[in-house]
């Protein structure tokens, strides 16, 4: 199957580079025939392209949520609210 017949462009994805192996190809041509194992490097909607990464494979991001500082720049939020109500 050549780039050109998948339904990449209909997503808007664009196929930056694809890895063969040890050999790189920049910019492959929609004429490329893909082989088992290529891998695509492609540029486009995350939306668009999380639905083709395998379930085993995806990690889920939980980052850490932290509360904001009390003081930024010396001044406290209270403060700040303080003297933009005697405004």
């Amino acid at each position: 199957m050549a780039i050109k017949d998948t339904d990449l462009s209909e997503k808007d994805i664009n196929v930056l580079t694809l890895y063969r192996g040890s050999k790189v190809i920049p910019n492959p041509k929609p004429t490329r025939e893909l082989e088992a194992n290529d891998k695509l490097l492609c540029f486009g909607k995350l939306e668009s392209m999380r639905s083709m990464v395998p379930a085993k494979t995806r990690r889920r991001r939980q980052p850490e949520v932290t509360d904001l500082p009390d003081s930024i720049l010396g001044e406290t939020a209270t403060e700040r609210l303080e003297k933009d109500a005697d405004k």
